[in-house]
């Protein structure tokens, strides 16, 4: 598990991040285990988008970079080039996966505030911690006073981050939508083009066959005399 700081952070801004098995896991199991802050940001990860856009869009939940640190100490994300991100083949089901990812339902129900404000399970962060520290031994995460109870605007302030979030998200996908059906259009004309080279190409060679064949005739005509 690589250790890294704020300032590496900020060296990989175009770099996407992504969870971990182990992120998976424990949004699978209980992400009330975590901190507020830190279960907020990974269950916000799904890996199609980068560190630049975490930052710049949760702002209400105070240091991102920091954060993202954090998570990467536990090994819980990770951080991947753009180039090592592998789109998916089918549109369809990429939309499919954005719909789910999207989903209001996970912010504005009375599940999702209990999990982005419920209580942290007793002893569970802290054996994230010592399995975090058996991989990397170098992992010292900042130590912090217990959270004060978040106010009314306070929460506010975070619901806005993650709408934000949310918005930034499904601009990304509008986009994809029309950068996929422009492609597409380009695709059939492609097709098109290419068919229509091929019937002349078809009949270049027709008419390149009959002349030889007419030369051939005229050939033997003259001969003939």
């Amino acid at each position: 598990m690589a250790v890294i700081t704020q300032q590496d952070l900020k060296a990989r801004l175009d770099d996407f991040v992504v969870r971990t098995e182990r992120g998976n896991d424990v949004v699978r199991r209980n992400p009330r285990e975590m901190p507020r802050r830190l279960r907020v940001l990974l269950l916000a990860v799904d890996g199609s988008h980068t560190v630049q856009l975490y930052v710049q869009t949760l702002k209400g939940f105070g240091d991102i970079s920091e954060l993202l640190v954090e998570l990467i100490g536990l090994g819980l994300v990770t951080l991947r080039a753009p180039q090592e991100v592998k789109s998916i083949a089918e549109p369809k089901d990429q939309f499919a996966e954005l719909n789910q990812l999207l989903d209001d339902s996970r912010f504005n129900s009375a599940q999702a505030a209990d999990v982005l404000y419920g209580k942290t399970s007793a002893g569970s962060f802290d054996e994230m911690l010592r399995v975090a520290q058996l991989e990397s031994p170098d992992f010292r995460p900042k130590k912090t006073a217990p959270p004060a109870p978040v106010s009314p605007s306070q929460q506010k302030a975070q619901l806005d981050s993650l709408f934000k979030l949310l918005d930034a998200m499904r601009g990304e996908r509008k986009n994809m939508r029309h950068r996929l059906a422009k492609m597409e259009r380009l695709r059939a004309a492609a097709i098109k083009l290419d068919r229509e080279n091929q019937r002349l190409f078809n009949t270049a060679f027709a008419l390149g066959t009959v002349c030889v064949a007419l030369l051939v005739s005229l050939l033997l005509v003259v001969i003939r005399r």
